[in-house]
């Protein structure tokens, strides 16, 4: 049983909707007096996002009865959550306008005083996509206006992917396919001008530190290895700066392994490299 939390004034208003509202949900409701404009926004995106989800549940119920053919769990199928690909989408499609835009202000804050801009992109980068079956957002962040200097606009591109076979596939093909995965990604934010592309956190393979086991090592690399030569030609290719999380075998120091981001230049060019230790 869930509990829920509402803010409401002393009024006898206020005391019929939360009957009304206890009526419907079938829950314990715990009453807090005088609590945050905020608490009450969490409390209402929870009642619109749950009244949402079971709205789906109930007619994926009724066509189960009227004998129409079984719906598939989206989760199961795609990853998803009752179809829904990312937060901001579950939201969005949700919430009124007037309340996600609430959200997105306690969730992101804001940009100079205004909610973050989107931005349209080229029709280049949404082909592709569609095709590979990526999703793509683009946000606009502005800064305070400098009265010495005139402004300059950087794009930046940030990278999420999964890993594209089962961990338990051979080691060589699990890093082929990622590389497959993620070049048709590189070229959209080359498609829509990105001068610094960061990828995640060891994008080359599955995120095992918190295993410690030893066989995922196999996945280290030098700094100059088979991902940074890949990422060579892309950096040269859009002219851009490419960020590349690596785990790292230091071959000249007694194969030492490191948590290394390489950072590769827009002419192809190492430009350095950071390391750290993961102590999980």
């Amino acid at each position: 049983m869930q509990s829920y939390v509402v803010c409401t004034p002393v009024t006898d208003v206020g005391m019929v909707v939360l009957v009304i509202i206890s009526c419907y949900l079938k829950h314990r409701i715990r009453i807090f007096l005088n609590l945050s404009k905020s608490i009450y926004l969490v409390f209402s995106v929870t009642l619109t996002v749950e009244r949402k989800l079971r709205k789906k549940e109930r007619k994926r119920e009724r066509e189960m009865e009227n004998g129409e053919e079984k719906i598939e769990n989206s989760e199961a199928k795609d990853g998803s959550i009752c179809g829904f690909d990312s937060l901001n989408e579950l939201l969005s499609t949700s919430l009124p306008p007037h309340l996600f835009q609430e959200v997105n202000r306690l969730l992101q804050g804001l940009n100079c005083g205004k909610s973050l801009e989107t931005l349209a992109l080229p029709d280049s980068a949404d082909d592709l996509s569609l095709k590979y079956d990526f999703d793509i957002k683009a946000f606009c962040f502005r800064a305070e206006k400098e009265e010495l200097r005139e402004p300059q606009m950087v794009r930046v591109g940030l990278i999420q992917n999964s890993t594209a076979l089962p961990t338990t596939a051979p080691f060589p093909d699990q890093k082929k396919a990622i590389f497959q995965k993620v070049k048709p990604i590189i070229d959209a934010a080359g498609a829509s001008g990105v001068n610094v592309l960061c990828l995640q956190e060891a994008w080359t393979m599955p995120f095992a530190f918190c295993t410690r086991e030893k066989r995922w090592c196999e996945f280290a690399e030098p700094v100059d290895g088979e991902s940074t030569q890949f990422l060579q030609d892309l950096a040269r290719k859009y002219n851009m700066v490419i960020v590349s999380p690596i785990l790292e075998r230091d071959v000249k120091h007694g194969e030492t392994l490191w948590n290394t981001a390489v950072v590769i230049g827009n002419h192809g060019n190492i430009i350095g490299k950071h390391r750290k230790v993961n102590v999980c």
